[in-house]
């Protein structure tokens, strides 16, 4: 498993990449973009040696967040001052070769791209389109 090597995830789903959109702030909240090699599609996955990681924004240092640990589907996934919560820990289940789901530990729930647009959410793992991930090592 990944360990604080930097990554882009680019979903399975198309050509494009987990990103942060040009901010630095909480709450700022993630979309999936054309991978185009900038700072903002860039993650750190910090191993937490419980079989979950933090998923950490290189241009911001903030971590992947589920609002306010919210357990619904399409709440959406933010960015976010790392606490090492519940709500910001990430579990990569592989689903085939190099293709995985990425699964909030306070709901289980997977990292998704909400059907019909670019904002990113959780949603109950059902295998969709929008929720397997590839993990590639940054340029």
């Amino acid at each position: 498993m990944p360990d604080k090597e930097i990554y882009v995830v680019p979903s399975v789903a198309g050509s494009a990449c987990l990103d942060v959109p040009g901010s630095t702030l909480d709450d700022a909240e993630l979309v999936q973009w054309d991978c185009h090699g900038e700072a903002n599609l860039r993650w750190l996955l910090v191993d937490q040696g419980d079989g979950f990681f933090l998923i950490v924004s290189k241009v911001s240092g903030k971590c992947l967040d589920v609002t306010r640990a919210f357990t619904d589907d399409n709440v959406r996934v933010i960015q976010y001052s790392c606490a090492g919560d519940d709500n910001q820990r990430w579990q990569l289940v592989a689903v085939e070769d190099g293709v995985f789901e990425i699964r909030a530990k306070h709901s289980g729930k997977c990292l998704a791209l909400k059907e019909g647009g670019s904002v990113i959410v959780q949603q109950a793992c059902s295998g969709g389109a929008g929720q397997p991930w590839t993990l590639s090592p940054a340029p």
